[in-house]
């Protein structure tokens, strides 16, 4: 954990058979700490494997954004096996009220949840050059934008075998690129293929 931190660069590193989150770069929780710089991170060339819950996620206290991000060229391989999808935080990568950022270049493979997940109040911030296979369980989509009214670009990633969760009968998601309560999306030359949304 960052334990409220800012300005870290982690590179190099593997997180593996984690019953929960693999990397926190947050604040721990909304209501957590309402004083000092938020984001400011470089998450570089890891490896998450077997995450229960997330491979990494971030929340800011609750007002503020994550700023400048950097998180690229990773691998999150079978994460989410926890099956806590529709708790809504789980997710290989999870960022909340995300700004000036970029997500890119990064391998995720066997997420049971959503892939890239950008939760809440984002801000001129990048999804570009992932490649998300084999998401299985997504109650939404593989790449998700929720409740923003600002600028987020969404472009130029594949998107192959995304699966809708399906729990006591009911099926939800399964899409490959989702966005809900949002303006000011721009979804731009993506490829996306064999997804189980109707």
């Amino acid at each position: 954990s960052a334990n409220c931190g800012h300005h870290f660069i982690v590179e190099g590193c593997r997180f593996s058979d984690i019953h929960s989150i693999g990397l926190d770069l947050g604040f721990l929780g909304h209501n957590f700490m309402h004083d000092g710089i938020r984001g400011h991170h470089i998450v570089r060339g890891n490896r998450f494997e077997r995450c229960g819950i997330s491979g990494m996620a971030a929340v800011p206290t609750m007002g503020y954004y994550m700023e400048n991000m950097l998180v690229e060229n990773n691998v999150l391989l079978d994460n989410g096996y926890l099956n806590f999808e529709l708790l809504y935080e789980s997710s290989a990568i999870k960022s909340h009220f995300t700004k000036d950022s970029l997500y890119r270049n990064n391998y995720i493979r066997g997420m049971k949840g959503a892939g890239i997940w950008l939760d809440n109040h984002n801000c001129n911030t990048r999804v570009c050059g992932n490649v998300l296979l084999d998401i299985r369980g997504c109650s939404h989509g593989a790449i998700f934008n929720e409740a923003t009214l600002n600028t987020v670009m969404i472009d130029h990633n594949l998107v192959a075998g995304v699966g809708c969760h399906d729990e006591f009968g009911k099926r939800l998601g399964g899409h490959a690129i989702y966005e809900h309560h949002c303006e000011n999306t721009v979804v731009l030359e993506n490829i996306c293929l064999n997804t189980e949304a109707e």
